[in-house]
């Protein structure tokens, strides 16, 4: 259930960037594969960078986890 909300706070650009960047991290702490074609989408053209790199990380993470 965290999941949905997170990425509502990763897309939802009236969020400070610290809390996008900080909700991308914790995609991927979760450890549940499923958003990882969302998170594609989303960072594909993703306006800010650093937020932008924290989806990419969480991506990352999600393919490597088991």
């Amino acid at each position: 259930k965290a999941i949905p909300a997170l990425l509502n706070a990763v897309q939802e650009l009236d969020n400070a960037s610290s809390t996008r960047e900080q909700a991308a991290a914790a995609i991927g702490e979760i450890g549940d594969r499923s958003p990882v074609e969302t998170l594609k989408k989303i960072g594909e053209e993703y306006p800010e960078l650093m937020t932008r790199r924290a989806i990419y990380r969480s991506i990352s993470a999600l393919k490597e986890s088991k």
